[in-house]
C-alpha cells in the first residue's frame, strides 16, 4: 500500500468513525427526548390494562373513567352472608369494602417510567410483545364491617328453645325446639 493510499484509508476511517459516533449520539439524544416526552405525557404505556380493562394511551382521568364505566358495573352489587336460617344480602359498600381505583391508575401510569433510562426502555420494549395487567386492590374498613356484621347478627340471632310435648285430649304433639342462631320453629 502506498503512502497516499494509507492516508486516504485513515481519512476514510476517521470520517466513518466520526459518522458512526454522530449517529450514535443523535440516536441517544432521540431516545432521551422520546423517553422524556413519554414520561411527561401523563398517559398509560401501550399494552397496559387495569383489571383486564384496556387503558393504553389514556391519561389518569380517562383511565379512571374507563374503570368506572366498563369494570365497576361488572362487579357484584351484593354480598350474600349465609347462615343456618337463610341468607342476608348487603352491598360491598355497606360492609366497608372500598376499591382502590385511583391507586391502580397510579400504578398503571408508572409502567415504563420507573428506574433509569435503560430500565425504562427495556420495560417499554417488553410491552411491544406482552401485556401488563395492574390489579385493583381493595380495602375493608374494619370498624364498618364489624358494625354491619353486628347488625346482621342481631337480625338473625335467636335464643335457643327446648323442644316440648303438647298433649290435647288423646292427641300428643311434639313441638320442635330451636338451636341458637337458627330460624326453625
Amino acid at each position: 500500500m502506498t503512502k497516499r493510499l494509507r492516508i486516504r484509508v485513515k481519512r476514510l476511517a476517521s470520517v466513518l468513525g466520526a459518522a458512526v459516533v454522530t449517529v450514535l449520539l443523535l440516536g441517544a439524544v432521540a431516545i432521551a427526548l422520546t423517553n422524556r416526552s413519554f414520561s411527561a405525557s401523563g398517559r398509560v404505556a401501550r399494552n397496559v390494562t387495569i383489571a383486564g380493562i384496556e387503558v393504553e394511551g389514556l391519561n389518569a382521568d380517562r383511565a379512571l373513567e374507563a374503570l368506572h364505566t366498563r369494570w365497576v358495573p361488572t362487579l357484584p352489587k351484593e354480598v350474600s352472608l349465609k347462615h343456618p336460617g337463610g341468607e342476608v344480602k348487603r352491598s360491598p359498600e355497606n360492609l366497608g369494602v372500598k376499591l382502590m381505583l385511583e391507586d391502580a391508575v397510579g400504578r398503571a401510569l408508572l409502567v415504563g417510567r420507573q428506574g433509569n433510562l435503560l430500565t425504562q426502555l427495556a420495560e417499554r420494549i417488553k410491552l411491544w410483545r406482552s401485556t401488563v395487567n395492574v390489579e385493583v386492590a381493595t380495602t375493608v374498613a374494619g370498624e364498618q364491617l364489624r358494625r354491619a356484621l353486628v347488625e346482621v347478627a342481631e337480625q338473625i340471632d335467636r335464643k335457643p328453645r327446648n323442644a316440648r310435648i303438647k298433649v290435647v285430649g288423646e292427641k300428643v304433639e311434639v313441638v320442635p325446639g330451636r338451636e341458637a342462631g337458627t330460624d326453625s320453629h
